[in-house]
């Protein structure tokens, strides 16, 4: 993205996170001199359970089919797709910058919490240490990934998730498909392990309305919410719904159900101008839902895969304009990849 006034270049061994200074980039850990991308994945992002994954609308398999399809793209036009993966999942340490012991407790112990969180109540019957392993831990190391892509993007410039963006998770409630706040986590860890003068935009253009990370707002003492700029756009008519959540949103934008490509693209751009006019972050937090499409089950709108690809050149042209790091978290796909 050029030079950027804005990115953070943390001395080594200075309050660094280890989830910092422990990456793989096939066997380099120099992204520039590579001349690699700051794309961040691991193997085991992916959920697979006895075809119980089949049962929602959520394709849990969406992290590893979008890596595989990136891999074909690049070797078909023999370029090297080499991506950055966290050499470990997130720790109950780590978790507890956000969540609650008892939370951390329930999602790893609890079928129950876990089915409600995953939206598939018939694995209540199941134990949990089966579902710890199947379904936990993928979200466990994409929430590593988050924080990780995070730091990248303040030392690179820019960088991607190929996961997270688990917005409907907050401090004590794991919902929609959603187990871990990884987007409150980035800021928690970040201000704890690099600079506590960080602040952050969080730019949600999934369809719907990220309530998760919006509720944990609450919890913050006012010197952190001060630092937090929130942009939301999303369906007025689809869950969550929630009224509480929205009241810590700086700029919402409410859309109606079957917004096309024209007026969704026409307010983005209003919007997201007026919001870099309002907020200067040292870090753009980009969660990417492409629950937009028309067609999808859940989102109910009606926006184009040419929208949707639009839609990302505008956010990331407006952070390379402003001077401004991006991570951009692939918030899931329902439809085929």
């Amino acid at each position: 993205m050029g030079k950027n006034k804005s990115i953070i270049r943390p001395k080594v061994g200075v309050r660094d996170g280890d989830l910092f200074k422990y990456f793989r980039i096939n066997g380099s850990t120099d992204v520039k001199k590579q001349n690699l991308y700051p794309i961040v994945y691991n193997n085991n992002y992916g959920i697979s359970f006895y075809g119980l994954e089949r049962l929602h609308h959520f394709d849990a398999q969406k992290w590893t089919k979008i890596y595989y399809y990136l891999n074909t793209h690049f070797e078909e036009r023999g370029t090297p797709f080499t991506t950055v993966s966290p050499l470990r999942e997130i720790n109950t340490n780590e978790l507890e910058l956000i969540h609650t012991k008892q939370f951390i407790q329930d999602i790893h112990y609890n079928s129950g919490t876990i089915a409600d969180a995953l939206e598939v109540y018939m694995i209540r019957v199941v134990p949990s240490f089966i579902l710890r392993s199947a379904l936990i831990t993928p979200f466990k190391w994409q929430t590593s990934g988050s924080v990780l892509s995070a730091y990248m993007a303040l030392t690179y410039g820019w960088a991607v998730n190929l996961g997270g963006g688990l917005h409907h998770s907050s401090r004590q409630s794991a919902q929609g498909f959603c187990v871990f706040a990884d987007i409150s986590l980035i800021m928690q860890y970040l201000w704890q392990h690099l600079d506590d003068s960080l602040k952050f935009m969080i730019i949600d253009l999934d369809a719907h309305q990220g309530n998760g990370y919006e509720t944990d707002l609450f919890l913050f003492p006012q010197r952190l919410r001060e630092k937090v700029y929130v942009f939301d756009v999303y369906n007025k008519d689809i869950y969550p719904r929630d009224g509480v959540a929205k009241g810590f949103i700086n700029r919402a934008v409410e859309l109606l159900p079957n917004t096309s490509d024209e007026e969704y693209l026409k307010l983005l751009k209003k919007n997201i101008k007026k919001a870099f006019q309002e907020f200067t972050p040292n870090l753009v937090i980009y969660n990417a839902g492409t629950d937009i499409l028309s067609g999808d089950p859940l989102g109910g709108l009606n926006i184009s895969r040419n929208g949707v690809l639009e839609r990302d050149v505008i956010v990331f042209q407006m952070a390379k304009h402003n001077e401004i790091p991006i991570v951009m978290l692939t918030r899931f796909i329902l439809m085929s990849c």
